[in-house]
């Protein structure tokens, strides 16, 4: 895996966080941070396709928000995040 990313069974780690897909709990630094569960089901759909194209299409479906959380989250540029 490239730069600091390490993977085990069930935790992925990504630059200063870590996300555990057992628990779907993150953490940055260590601290645990707070979201819900149909964030961190996207943020893991990500984390697994790594290096892929992932299309809105293939997103879970939750409903009208999703689709406007993720839109609002993936275009944001860099320095936001």
């Amino acid at each position: 895996m490239p730069g600091n990313q390490l993977r085990t069974k069930t935790v992925i780690r990504f630059g200063s966080f870590e996300a555990d897909l057992h628990t779907q709990e993150l953490r940055k630094h260590g601290i645990l941070l707070r979201l819900r569960g149909q964030s961190f089901q996207v943020l893991q759909m990500l984390l697994e396709r790594q290096g892929e194209l992932v299309t809105r299409d293939e997103l879970p479906r939750f409903g009208r928000t999703t689709h406007s959380w993720i839109l609002t989250t993936a275009c944001m540029p860099q320095s936001a995040a």
